[in-house]
């Protein structure tokens, strides 16, 4: 049995409590070594959860966590401040006030600060609900780019777990 079997238990949820409380203990030299391993492994099976199939789903293909993440969309026309209120590999529910057509070709950007340049990914609008869009990050075919949008969930989940 490996030393982190009990992550095998935990949901997303409590992953990502769990992640926060490690990012809570980093010191400015970084996190211990049994830390950063531990922070390695919460981090490897939220990446199984959100890439995974979840039971008795029919439409969708990826887990969603539920989050709050403030977020700039841009599209050719326009650009606006949005939250991102559930995210998956597979794209993410935003609560905007913008008008996006169906269809529309968007980038995502996440900024801790607003000095900094923030992690970005393109998406395209899948359908409108409300006040809100869908944005489906589209076909994950291509290994780089299933493996740079794992980075970018991994990186909204943990600015959710460090917003806490």
């Amino acid at each position: 049995m490996s030393e982190h079997a009990h992550l095998d238990k935990m949901n997303l949820i409590e992953l990502a409590d769990r992640l926060a409380d490690l990012e809570g203990r980093r010191t400015p030299v970084g996190w211990s070594p049994d830390d950063a391993v531990e922070r390695a492994a919460v981090e490897r099976r939220i990446m199984e959860l959100v890439g995974g199939t979840p039971p008795g789903s029919e439409r969708r293909q990826n887990l969603r966590m539920p989050c709050e993440v403030k977020v700039r969309l841009r599209s050719k026309e326009q650009q606006v401040r949005a939250k991102v209120m559930d995210i998956g590999v597979g794209g993410v529910f935003c609560a905007t006030k913008g008008e996006f057509e169906i269809g529309t070709n968007v980038q995502i950007e996440v900024r801790a600060h607003e000095s900094e340049h923030g992690l970005r990914v393109r998406g395209s609008v899948a359908w409108k609900k409300g006040e809100g869009i869908g944005i489906s990050f589209g076909d994950l075919k291509n290994a780089d780019r299933e493996r740079r949008l794992r980075r970018f969930v991994l990186e909204l989940i943990r600015h959710r777990a460090a917003n806490r």
